[in-house]
């Protein structure tokens, strides 16, 4: 019956995709399908954390932004001169995006929408904000200065490093992309470890957000979850008609 079950599935689901969840060779449809719904089960249960990360990291560092270069800082050449050429890439494509929004309004006799920093914040990509701790960046911006501390207030000098806070971000950002994607996470060995250092994160920027997020956060819970309970799902589907 699951075998039944994966063949209904497939056409939506892709081959492709379902491919990736079979991890050895000759895998039973029931595991196949099983470690899929893991999979989105545990995505699901990342969202809260992945969520308070990113919106915080953003709204943290665009003040800090606006401290050093001004409330248009995204158009500041100081600010574009530390820019990664990639990064700059992306900032100025959304630029140009507002750009184009805007001609299309007043030809259609519509009014302008300003350019702010919370426009440009909440249209940017995360991977904009997550750059700006890469290596590029260590002494260009981050390093003798006040700004690591104005950034992640609730950390300690101990853990206020650039190079420990850009190895968490990065690994936040690459875990995220994945989730956001639809990708395998379930057999992520350093899955357990990035949640924490995403809670870590989440605390040092503001502890508040923290607390209220220990309300909401049931990965640890999801991620104990065992596997035979989504097996047995597939099992009660299988044998539904």
């Amino acid at each position: 019956m699951p075998a039944a079950l994966l063949d209904l599935i497939t056409p939506s689901v892709s081959e492709p995709r379902l491919k990736r969840y079979q991890q050895e060779p000759f895998a039973s449809p029931q595991a196949v399908i099983a470690r899929y719904l893991w999979n989105i089960d545990l995505a699901e249960a990342l969202y809260p954390t992945l969520n308070a990360f990113e919106v915080a990291l953003r709204n943290n560092l665009s003040r800090q932004l606006i401290e050093d270069f001004g409330d248009g800082w995204y158009e500041d050449e100081r600010f574009h001169a530390i820019l990664h050429k990639s990064t700059k890439r992306q900032l100025e494509g959304l630029l140009e995006k507002f750009h184009r929004e805007n001609e299309q309004r007043e030809k259609r006799g519509e009014q302008s929408k300003p350019v702010t920093s919370d426009l440009v914040v909440a249209e940017s990509r995360l991977g904009l904000w997550a750059s700006m701790f890469y290596r590029h960046y260590n002494e260009a911006y981050w390093l003798r200065s006040s700004r690591l501390k104005n950034v992640f207030p609730g950390a300690s000098n101990r853990e206020r490093r650039i190079s420990s806070i850009a190895r968490m971000v990065r690994a936040v950002h690459e875990l995220r992309n994945r989730a956001a994607h639809h990708e395998p996470i379930f057999n992520d060995p350093n899955l357990h470890q990035t949640h924490q250092d995403a809670r870590a994160l989440i605390k040092w920027l503001n502890p508040k957000v923290d607390q209220l997020l220990d309300q909401l956060d049931y990965f640890p819970q999801a991620h104990k979850r065992p596997f035979s309970e989504y097996e047995l799902i597939v099992t009660r589907v299988a044998a539904h008609p």
